[in-house]
C-alpha cells in the first residue's frame, strides 16, 4: 500500500511540474485530491533537498506544505530552517515561517519571522544578518527588508541598524553584500595612504582568474612624491600533486627622491619562485616507482631590499636582512633507501659582487636503512653525504662524509639479559679546488 501511495504521489506531482519531484515518508494517505505524509518526510526537487515531520500536497493547486523541523539544502550553497513552508510547484513560489538561512562558505546567516521566494529572489522582511555565532553574535545588522538574488548570490538589505552586542553603533540606509566566493576576474580592494615623505599612495589590484588551475594578480601602485611600480603574483596548480607561484615586480624612483635620499639604486626589481611537487619522478619521467619523491623550490633574486619594502604599504612587512637564501631540495625514498639532493645559494645585498660567497651546489645524500645479519645479531646502516662548497673566486671544497653505525647484540637466559656493543665507522674526504 505504501508503494502505491508513493507512486501515486510522484505521478500527481510530476504531472503539474516540468521538474521531477520525489517525496518519501513513513506514512502516506490520500483523501480526495489531497495527500498527507507523516514521519520523516523527505522531498527531492531540482537541486533542493527538504526534510520535515509532516507534509500535505494538494493536487488541484499544486501546493506542497511542510510542517515542523524543516531543513532545506540547495546543493552545498546554503541551508534554510523553519517550522512551516509553503511551496507552489506551478509558479515556483515559496514561503517559510520562521526563516533562517545559512550560507555555508561565507558562514553568513540571516534570520526573520517569515520569508517569500520565487525562482530568482528570496525576500525577507524585518530580519537580522550576521557572520558570528548565532547564539551570541559579536555584531549583528537588523533591517526592515532585504532581497537575495539566487543566481548572482548578491544580498541587498535596507534601513540597516548595526549593533555591537546590543549597542546600536551605526545606521546604514542600504547595504549590499556578495555571498559568492567563486573566483572571478575583477578589481580587488584598493589600498590608500598618505606620507609626508612619499606623498599620496594608491594601489589598485587587478585579479585575473580565467581558468581553474591558475590566477594572476596585478598590483600597480603610485607614490606621488617617490615614484611608481608594478608587482605581480602568478599562482598555479599544474597537477594533483603540485602547486607553485611566481611573484615578480619593479619600482622606479623619481630622480629627485633618488638623489635626495642617496639611494643605491633608482630601480628596484626582483622575483620569487616557489614550487612543490609530491610525485615528480613518476609524473615528469613516466616512471612507476613505489616510493615517495618530492621536489621543493624557493628561488629568490633582487637587486636590493627596497624591492620587498615597496611591494606593500604595510611597514610591518619591511625587511632589514641583507641576505637572501634560494633553495632547491629533491629526494626519493622507499623502504630500503633514501636519495636526496639539496642546493643552497646565498645572495648578499650589501655586496656589489657575490662571486666570493660560498655556495652549496649541491649536496648529495644517500642513506641505507637498517639491515640485519647473523640472525639479527648484527645491525648496521649506511649514510653518505657529499657537499660541493663552491664559489667563483677563491678556494672551494668537495667534502664527503661516510658514517656506518654498527651494533652487535645478543640475549641470554631466555632474553632476561641483553648484551650489545655499538661502534661507528666514520670517514671524511675533502678535495679542495
Amino acid at each position: 500500500m505504501f508503494r502505491s501511495f508513493l507512486l501515486l504521489l510522484l505521478l500527481y506531482v510530476s504531472a503539474l511540474s516540468s521538474e521531477k519531484v520525489e517525496i518519501f515518508a513513513t506514512n502516506i494517505n490520500a483523501v480526495d485530491q489531497t495527500l498527507y505524509a507523516e514521519g520523516e518526510v523527505n522531498v527531492v526537487y531540482q537541486d533542493y533537498y527538504i526534510s520535515a515531520k509532516k507534509a500535505e500536497y494538494d493536487k488541484e493547486s499544486g501546493i506542497l506544505e511542510l510542517f515542523e523541523n524543516i531543513r532545506v539544502t540547495q546543493g552545498s550553497n546554503y541551508k534554510i530552517l523553519g517550522e512551516y513552508a509553503r511551496i507552489n510547484l506551478q509558479d515556483k513560489k515559496r514561503e517559510f515561517k520562521p526563516f533562517y538561512m545559512l550560507e555555508n562558505k561565507s558562514e553568513v546567516w540571516l534570520s526573520a519571522k517569515d520569508a517569500k521566494a520565487d525562482e530568482l529572489y528570496v525576500n525577507v522582511e524585518n530580519g537580522v544578518l550576521s557572520g558570528c555565532d548565532p547564539n551570541k553574535p559579536l555584531w549583528k545588522m537588523e533591517f526592515t527588508s532585504s532581497d537575495y538574488n539566487q543566481d548572482t548570490k548578491w544580498l541587498n538589505t535596507y534601513n540597516n541598524r548595526l549593533y555591537i552586542y546590543d549597542i546600536l553603533v551605526l545606521y546604514i540606509p542600504y547595504f549590499g553584500y556578495s555571498l559568492d566566493r567563486t573566483r572571478r576576474t575583477g578589481l580587488l580592494y584598493p589600498s590608500l595612504g598618505v606620507s609626508s615623505d612619499e606623498g599620496f599612495y594608491l594601489e589598485q589590484p587587478i585579479y585575473i582568474a580565467e581558468q581553474n588551475w591558475w590566477d594572476l594578480e596585478l598590483k600597480p601602485q603610485i607614490r606621488t612624491q617617490r615614484g611608481s611600480g608594478l608587482y605581480t603574483d602568478f599562482r598555479f596548480v599544474d597537477s594533483k600533486t603540485s602547486v607553485g607561484n611566481l611573484a615578480l615586480g619593479g619600482f622606479k624612483e623619481k630622480y629627485e627622491y633618488f638623489e635626495e635620499n642617496s639611494l643605491a639604486n633608482q630601480k628596484h626589481y626582483g622575483f620569487d619562485f616557489n614550487y612543490k611537487n609530491y610525485d615528480f619522478l613518476n609524473q615528469w619521467f613516466g616512471l612507476k616507482l613505489d616510493g615517495q619523491s618530492e621536489i621543493y623550490m624557493d628561488i629568490q633574486h633582487m637587486n636590493d631590499v627596497d624591492y620587498i619594502n615597496l611591494s606593500t604599504n604595510d611597514t610591518t612587512y619591511n625587511a632589514t636582512s641583507q641576505q637572501i637564501l634560494s633553495r632547491m631540495n629533491l629526494f626519493y625514498n622507499n623502504e630500503n633507501d633514501y636519495l636526496g639532493s639539496y642546493i643552497k645559494y646565498y645572495q648578499y645585498l650589501n655586496k656589489e659582487d657575490n662571486s666570493d660567497t660560498l655556495q652549496q651546489l649541491p649536496t648529495l645524500h644517500y642513506h641505507h636503512y637498517l639491515e640485519t645479519l647473523l640472525d639479527n645479531h648484527l645491525m648496521y646502516n649506511l649514510d653518505i653525504k657529499s657537499t660541493n662548497i663552491y664559489r667563483e673566486e677563491g678556494i672551494g671544497v668537495i667534502q664527503t662524509d661516510i658514517n656506518v653505525p654498527v651494533t652487535l647484540q645478543t640475549s641470554l637466559f631466555d632474553e632476561y639479559l641483553n648484551l650489545s656493543y655499538q661502534t661507528f665507522l666514520y670517514g671524511q674526504l675533502s678535495n679542495f679546488t
